[in-house]
C-alpha cells in the first residue's frame, strides 16, 4: 500500500493493473484519472486499492533513459539529459545523479516505482519527468 506522504499530484500508481494518474490528494482517499481508449474519467479510491507501478527497462526508455553500455552486463540506465543513473540489481535499485555517479546516490531496499522515480526526479532536477508507457504488443 502507497501512503498518502509519498504522492504528488501527477503521479502515476496501479490501479486493477494500469496505470492512473493522481489528481487529488486527500488524507483517506484520492482521485485519479483512468483513461480508457479515448475516453478519461475521475474515480475516487481508498489507498488499499493502488499500489506502485512498477519501473521495468521498457519503462525507463521511453522516458529518456538509455541502457549505459559502459556496463553491459548490468541493467544501467541513464536519463540522457539530466544525467540521472539507475541501475537495477535483482530487487534492489541503485539511483545516482551527476556526471559522476558517484557524487550522490542511494540504494532501495526494493525496485523502485515509478512515483518514487518521478519523486527523486523532479528533487534533483527540479523538472517533471514526462512519463510515457510503452506501447503493448
Amino acid at each position: 500500500m502507497i501512503e498518502s506522504n509519498e504522492l504528488r499530484l501527477g503521479n502515476w500508481v496501479k490501479w486493477e493493473d494500469s496505470p492512473v494518474k493522481t489528481i487529488a490528494i486527500k488524507k483517506n482517499k484520492l482521485d485519479v484519472l483512468v483513461k480508457s481508449g479515448d475516453k478519461q474519467h475521475i474515480k475516487n479510491l481508498d489507498y488499499n486499492q493502488i499500489s506502485p507501478y512498477p519501473v521495468s527497462p521498457e519503462l525507463l526508455a521511453v522516458n529518456g533513459f538509455k541502457k549505459n553500455l559502459l556496463f553491459p552486463h548490468l541493467h544501467a540506465y541513464t536519463h540522457e539529459k539530466y544525467h540521472l543513473n539507475i541501475n537495477i540489481v535483482g530487487h534492489i535499485s541503485e539511483i545516482s545523479f551527476g556526471l559522476i555517479p558517484q557524487n550522490m546516490g542511494m540504494i532501495f531496499q526494493q525496485n523502485i516505482s515509478l512515483h518514487q522515480l518521478q519523486n527523486l526526479f523532479y528533487v534533483l532536477t527540479n523538472n517533471e519527468l514526462q512519463v510515457t508507457f510503452p506501447i503493448k504488443q
